[in-house]
């Protein structure tokens, strides 16, 4: 069972590393998410120790305040999701300490067999009105603001009002992608979250939304005897506790160093010796089996003579456990066997790539590898670190940039001398060395495994591997490039260890019938370093390729607009287009979308807020540059190249129109909002075109009104540009506008209906019916 210890902390430098150690001490192998919910933003400074110990540093926390901590849990559950696959997180409060090892294992056994189990506390019966416990009263005194939410699951009454201690509480992995997608999704809980006076939110609000979301919440396998609220122990009374077998946490610790308390557990635990032998080696150190070389003046003869290198696994492991990542350990023995393989058999130097390394877990095993046979290689790991990971054809996830954490694991590991760091996509380097090992580990959609390849296939030698990472049924992208690569016969299937395949390149025939090893390309004795390119490869006889540009058209029972705002994408002069569609009305209008290759309709499950389809429509995308595309507006075919050109000549990041015109076909009326050119800069978000790396900084708030224009305002400055006088696009006003349309505001200036026509021509008659009955769309 994979656990997460999610540590809320807020101050006491000294007692946070002690509690790393704790629980590295008595688990080796769970990560440590330490989220800073002070004002200090210093506070967890320290990351070469956390680092070392295997804690990781939530990148984007929130000060958090007593009686509302629910949003550091969730913020825990979202990046452990995302960078950290676990089955169960536990909650550590930062005057926690485990007191034994084999807890995970006692979870897992609590567990075993019992899927519908959400979360594991101190209490798991509901909370009467007549309840004892302070925070759950509160919680029925607003019985009535919660009831019409309550009345929205089955037997929703009888869960409210739920409550558990929150130190060592434990949620699963299940439960807790329910309760994340709740609180981003849900406007009706987020206007209760903004009135509700119930405090101790974690304790009361997360168990009794587990229970309303369909979970058990079930009773912890561990003693609470020493897990207790406000209470003053003594050393008797915890050496009295720790004779029990199922004492496994005692709360609360004094936050002293030096405490008598955390000195006892200290000297109980062996001055947490397991957790410095767990740790990672120093920066410096080499793998336990390397063993420097004699001297060049050595005298020869027999104890002279180096020892060959001798491959050792779990050393590698170890290393590789302390990354983030998601490369499991019967992968990575497949991974150094196939790395030792290629070194030990094709002629020297070697370099292997490395498509796609996150935070460095694969980089750490190639370069480990390397190290350890003393071998003449480099590791080249080629990466944007865009904090981009998943597949476009489902879904990408979105987290803060790893390039700092990718640095730190290749200096504390001691791989700087063998790992060659080059942040790009694999498509903007220009490459021209022969490769022995090719390992793809980028996005995960066909399309992106596919590029990533054909970047670099043909330098990929005779007997050299090409490894895949998430060759499985839930990325069938991967498995349909494996398998059209496997039947096309230049390489042939060498062994698949879970979601790791390798593959070969065939060595040629010997006139005998013999394998042999072909003549590689051989390497140059001091290879340049490639390049990244920062324009189009010239293409003879041809225009570079312009990038691709995604449409992104969030709609909700529409119908009516739906075909108009299709045409109008397929009628763009701009060639480098597709058309992503994300439908969540009651009324799917799939059947509306033609079979166009260009274009996708993806159909969700539930309801979001426009800002939340607006991400995942992001997250879909396959373009560079990403542009609004309203169902019901009206916009020119030069639309696209227009706002494309403008982009290119002025370096900007998101541009769009200040200056927007509108017609209402009910009132026969137009206008022109103007935004003045000397305020705050903003442009119409129905307009919006902007660089895909601009939403990877600043995704859309999960909001339904005002999401584009928070977008605007939190991009750099001089990153937003206002095309002028730019007629590509008209806006209808109708009874169902997502935002209302206040047109006696200072901004709206009347304009004659004849300007309207004269723009859209013939399309006008069309789009100047009043058409009823309509939604929001978001």
């Amino acid at each position: 069972m994979r656990n997460v210890y999610a540590c809320l902390v807020h101050e006491q430098p000294a007692c946070i590393r002690d509690l790393v150690r704790n629980l590295r001490a008595v688990d080796p192998a769970s990560p440590i998410l330490l989220y800073n919910g002070s004002q200090n933003p210093d506070l967890l400074a320290d990351r070469p120790f956390f680092d070392r110990y295997g804690a990781v540093v939530h990148p984007a926390p929130q000060p958090m305040h007593w009686g509302r901590l629910h949003g550091f849990a969730l913020d825990c559950m979202r990046f452990a999701a995302m960078h950290l696959p676990f089955d169960v997180l536990t909650i550590v409060d930062s005057d926690q300490l485990a007191v034994r090892p084999g807890y995970v294992d006692r979870i897992a056994e609590a567990l075993a067999g019992r899927p519908d189990v959400g979360l594991l506390g101190n209490d798991p019966a509901r909370q009467s009105p007549a309840t004892t416990i302070p925070p759950a009263r509160v919680a029925h005194r607003e019985a009535g603001l919660w009831r019409p939410f309550l009345r929205r699951f089955p037997r929703g009454a009888e869960a409210f009002v739920h409550w558990t201690f929150w130190p060592s509480t434990v949620f699963t992995a299940a439960a807790a992608a329910a309760l994340v997608e709740v609180f981003d999704t849900d406007a009706q809980l987020q206007a209760l979250m903004q009135r509700t006076r119930i405090w101790a939110t974690e304790e009361v609000l997360l168990p009794t939304l587990v229970a309303l979301l369909g979970f058990q919440v079930a009773r912890s396998p561990c003693s609470y005897e020493v897990v207790q609220y406000r209470t003053a122990y003594t050393v008797p009374r915890l050496r009295h506790a720790l004779r029990q077998p199922d004492v496994f946490w005692v709360h609360p610790i004094p936050r002293d160093e030096h405490h008598a308390l955390r000195a006892f557990i200290r000297t109980t635990l062996d001055d947490y010796a397991a957790a410095d032998t767990a740790a990672l080696p120093a920066p410096d150190a080499p793998l336990p089996d390397a063993a420097p070389e004699p001297p060049l003046d050595a005298e020869p003869g027999p104890d002279a003579m180096p020892a060959p290198p001798l491959l050792r696994t779990l050393p590698i492991l170890d290393r590789m456990r302390r990354v983030e990542g998601w490369l499991e350990d019967d992968e990575a023995d497949l991974l150094i066997a196939a790395t030792a393989e290629v070194l030990r058999t094709l002629p020297p130097p070697h370099t292997l790539v490395e498509v796609g390394s996150y935070c460095g877990r694969s980089t750490v095993v190639l370069g480990s590898v390397v190290q350890a046979l003393r071998a003449r290689a480099t590791v080249v790991a080629i990466d944007p670190h865009e904090g981009l990971v998943g597949a476009a054809d489902q879904s990408l996830q979105t987290g803060a940039p790893t390039l700092d954490r990718f640095r730190r694991t290749i200096a504390r590991n001691g791989l700087d001398d063998v790992v060659e760091l080059i942040q790009a996509c694999s498509f903007d380097v220009d490459w021209d060395r022969p490769i022995s090992l090719l390992l793809i580990d980028g996005l995960h959609d066909y399309e992106n495994v596919a590029r990533d390849v054909r970047q670099f296939e043909a330098h990929v030698v005779p007997g050299g591997f090409i490894v895949f990472h998430d060759y499985a049924a839930y990325y069938p992208g991967v498995q349909r490039f494996v398998d059209e690569l496997l039947a096309g016969g230049t390489f042939r299937r060498v062994a698949c260890a879970r979601s790791l395949m390798v593959v070969q390149r065939p060595v040629a025939p010997t006139p005998a019938g013999r394998d042999r090893p072909a003549e590689a390309t051989p390497h140059p004795a001091h290879p340049a370093p490639p390049r990244v390119r920062t324009t189009a490869p010239p293409q003879a006889d041809a225009a570079p390729e312009a990038p691709l540009v995604s449409c992104i058209m969030p709609t909700y029972d529409r119908r009516a607009f739906v075909p108009q705002a299709i045409r109008d994408f397929q009628r763009q002069t701009y060639p480098n287009r597709e058309l992503l569609i994300l439908d969540d009305g009651p009324d799917a209008i799939g059947d509306l979308v033609p079979d166009d290759p260009r274009i996708r309709y993806l159909r969700l499950p539930a309801r979001l807020t426009l800002g939340a389809k607006r991400n995942r429509a992001c997250e879909a995308a396959r373009g560079t540059l990403i542009a609004h595309w309203d169902d019901d507006d009206w916009v020119a075919p030069t639309r696209l190249a227009v706002q494309v050109s403008h982009l290119m000549q002025t370096g900007a990041a998101v541009c769009g129109l200040r200056e927007v015109l509108f017609y209402d076909p009910a009132r026969q009326q137009a206008w022109a909002y103007r935004y003045e050119a000397d305020a705050r800069p903003w442009v119409y978000g129905a307009t919006l075109c902007y660089a895909r790396a601009a939403w990877v900084r600043t995704p859309f708030e999960p909001i339904s009104v005002g999401e584009d224009t928070r977008f605007v305002w939190a991009q750099p400055p001089g990153a937003v540009t206002a095309l002028e006088e730019a007629p590509f696009y008209v806006g209808r006003i109708h009874a169902a506008n997502t935002s209302a349309k206040r047109t006696r505001g200072r901004r709206w200036h009347p304009l004659p209906p004849a300007r309207i026509r004269e723009i859209l021509g013939a399309d006008f008659e069309a789009f100047a019916q009043p058409t009823p009955g309509l939604m929001a769309a978001g």
